[in-house]
């Protein structure tokens, strides 16, 4: 079971990650669904969290802008991004991005991303 924040501003997607991750028994301990919520002291929302889901476009601002604040909060946070700019993705990788999804892909997909993240997760926990 992992903790898992989704940084996503539609909610129709915040639905599906939702119900798809609480059926393979994960908890989501936050969404935040604009930048806004990304603005400031990101240590409450993130500190306790095994991964982030985060999406490249909140509206005008890029997500990824905020992943080393992310890292900061949390420095064993595993993150994957979601995009459906194909631009993003080398971005993403370079602002330190664990895994990139483009968008659309298989709920299957994301069980299996944020699986392997807690794996990496614990592994990095455990010291092995």
């Amino acid at each position: 079971m992992g903790r898992i924040v989704i940084v996503e501003d539609e909610a129709d997607i915040v639905s599906i990650y939702r119900m798809t991750l609480e059926r393979a028994g994960h908890v989501i301990v936050a969404v935040v669904s604009e930048a806004a919520g990304l603005a400031g002291d990101l240590t409450t929302t993130f500190a306790g969290a095994d991964v982030a889901i985060v999406d490249e476009r909140l509206g005008e601002v890029s997500g990824t802008s905020y992943l080393p604040a992310m890292r900061a909060a949390n420095p064993a946070l595993r993150i994957l991004v979601a995009t459906a700019d194909p631009e993003a993705l080398q971005r993403a990788r370079a602002m330190g991005a664990d895994e990139i999804r483009k968008k659309p892909f298989p709920l299957r997909q994301l069980r299996e991303d944020v699986e392997r993240l807690l794996a990496i997760h614990d592994l990095e926990d455990t010291g092995s």
